[in-house]
């Protein structure tokens, strides 16, 4: 059986390493699916970078860079390398979609690795454009609970 793939572009990475209070419940789940090997968690490279730039707007101290460093090192995360392949694609995601450069990266990135989602909370520039991209057409959407539900919390 072939594990599911899901993109994460790097909004979604910096509210799970700094634990954003309204979104970790969803990316903990996801992650620990990830971590018993349900799921595979793809980014581009580009990524690794580029967290830096969103870290609560400022640039992360040594111990937060340890924290982005450590996130990445684990096994279910799935770099995916910019190459003539993926920056060609992107080329064209900038000019159909109408998206920065850095945004069409993860679109072709998400296309290329056969991801059928790309999860982000860009509002401004990519979840507006679900399903417009792609064959198929490349889902873009906010994480959310696997099956669309939260689990249930059974009290002790």
């Amino acid at each position: 059986m072939e594990i599911e793939r899901v993109y994460w572009d790097a909004v979604t990475f910096v509210h799970r390493i700094q634990k954003t209070p309204e979104h970790i419940d969803v990316l903990r789940t996801i992650t620990d699916l990830a971590e018993r090997g349900r799921l595979q968690i793809v980014t581009s490279t580009f990524t690794l970078c580029e967290v830096a730039c969103l870290w609560l707007g400022e640039h992360p101290d040594d111990v937060q860079e340890r924290m982005i460093r450590d996130f990445f090192e684990n096994p279910y995360i799935l770099p995916r390398q910019i190459d003539r392949r993926v920056s060609n694609m992107a080329r064209d995601v900038v000019r159909v979609l109408r998206i920065p450069g850095k945004d069409a990266v993860h679109v072709a990135s998400a296309v290329l690795t056969d991801c059928k989602e790309l999860q982000t909370y860009d509002h401004k520039h990519l979840l507006r454009k679900s399903g417009l991209y792609g064959n198929p057409p490349l889902k873009i959407a906010k994480p959310d609970w696997p099956g669309g539900q939260a689990p249930l919390i059974v009290p002790p």
